[in-house]
């Protein structure tokens, strides 16, 4: 059974909660140590970048999957990939 997690997070200057499985979560972790950005600075990136009437937390789910199979992509390709084109690849 999946277990969801609720983590209270700030996203530009205001708090506000998202819930994700376990594995989202350690996902998202994951992102931001290869990175090395912020939780917070990254949900703010995905949040200026993400359509209106979807929801951040569908938006950072989005932003995980399209991270990790631009990697794939790109490290089959020996290219490297850029992390502003996986968050504008939200608006698509």
């Amino acid at each position: 059974m999946l277990k969801f997690v609720n983590k209270v997070v700030s996203v530009n200057g205001r708090r506000t909660s998202m819930s994700m499985s376990v594995s989202e979560w350690s996902a998202f972790d994951e992102v931001c140590k290869n990175e090395k950005i912020s939780k917070n600075n990254l949900l703010g990136l995905i949040e200026k970048s993400k359509q209106d009437k979807v929801s951040l937390t569908y938006s950072t789910r989005l932003f995980i999957l399209s991270y990790f199979r631009h990697i794939a992509s790109f490290k089959n390709k020996n290219r490297r990939y850029n992390l502003e084109n996986i968050i504008n690849s939200l608006q698509d």
